[in-house]
């Protein structure tokens, strides 16, 4: 009895990885060819970034606040590690004209497209005038998070000059300015750096940084240390701040550009990079197919962030919270694949 009950929920795990494989998208590298760390933390990554919205949107119901506030402080090192993962493109192995041509298709397209998406709604939801919203696209801000690709598009913009950088110049050259950019992270929140392409400026160190990363050989050693850093950060964000930032110096600790910042996006990629090599060859492929969702999931879940706040919450406590939260993933992930299947839409996510 035990061995065919056994043998039942073995052939329903088969059945239902077979039907999850056939709504992602399909995978054209052979798994050996597959980078199962790199698409471990963009999936991740893009989780946290859900989170810290979420918990932005939902504030004035949360109760139990210091879990919720933990686990969000522990978020912020998903940006610094994106643009990390960005940088591997970098230094440019085919011409110009066909990198930026795969550029515009993958990044620009989709970033004009719901820019233009979420301007109509905010004409039609807040009616804000023409010139607000001509406003929002000069201050990169069409709506709040399509900051990151307006911010992105200008490093993939700057890519060919980022790529003669890394060939021309060492890295070690570079790192006063890196600590220059870290010292006064917030100065770069204000104008003129929140126009279009300054506002990549700042973030050009942290992309050479990911071009380092991605192309140099991650040893054990480089691994495991990675990993402790990583564990510390998370420790020190997820315990440290939230309890004692008051009577701690007032540095920023959760900007993308500071110390902290960088420190959890390099230590958590190299560390997640390091332990994708020891993943089995059809988890990479479960893992890199879901990882081609993910800008689709950043791109829509505004969108489901405000039908979910229609509903009129009373308060919400950690558990209620988390669900809201997991709730509000899985339709954002189901909507995704959903529209990869229109070829108007496929082109936009």
């Amino acid at each position: 009895m035990d061995s065919s009950r056994k043998f039942n929920l073995n052939i329903f795990a088969k059945k239902l990885a077979y039907y999850i494989n056939l709504l992602l998208p399909p995978c054209h590298l052979k798994p050996d060819q597959l980078d199962g760390g790199n698409s471990i933390i963009r999936i991740v990554a893009i989780s946290c970034v859900l989170f810290i919205h979420v918990r932005t949107y939902l504030n004035q119901y949360i109760q139990d606040i210091f879990p919720v506030n933990s686990c969000c402080s522990c978020c912020f090192w998903a940006v610094p590690a994106f643009i990390c993962l960005s940088g591997k493109l970098i230094p440019i192995k085919i011409p110009y004209k066909l990198f930026y041509k795969k550029s515009f298709n993958k990044i620009f397209l989709p970033t004009i497209f719901w820019s233009i998406v979420f301007s109509i709604f905010v004409f039609f939801k807040s009616e804000h005038s023409m010139k607000a919203i001509i406003n929002n696209f000069i201050n990169s801000r069409p709506f709040f998070h399509l900051w990151f690709m307006f911010m992105l598009c200008g490093l993939y913009l700057l890519a060919p000059l980022c790529s003669i950088l890394i060939r021309k110049i060492p890295f070690g050259y570079l790192l006063p300015l890196m600590f220059l950019v870290m010292f006064k992270p917030e100065i770069w929140d204000s104008p003129p750096w929140c126009y279009p392409l300054l506002i990549s400026l700042p973030y050009i160190i942290l992309f050479l940084t990911g071009s380092l990363i991605t192309h140099s050989h991650i040893t054990k050693k480089i691994g495991l240390f990675s990993c402790l850093s990583a564990l510390c950060y998370l420790l020190f964000m997820g315990i440290v701040i939230p309890n004692y930032s008051n009577k701690l110096l007032q540095y920023p600790y959760h900007h993308y550009l500071g110390f902290f910042g960088y420190l959890g996006g390099t230590s958590i990629t190299i560390g997640v990079l390091w332990l994708g090599t020891f993943i089995p060859n059809n988890i990479k492929v479960i893992v890199f197919k879901i990882s081609q969702l993910v800008y689709g999931v950043y791109f829509m879940h505004p969108l489901i962030m405000i039908l979910i706040k229609l509903i009129k919450f009373q308060s919400l406590n950690c558990l209620s919270f988390w669900f809201i939260y997991i709730v509000t993933w899985l339709i954002c992930f189901i909507s995704t694949i959903c529209c990869k299947k229109i070829p108007f839409l496929q082109h936009f996510l």
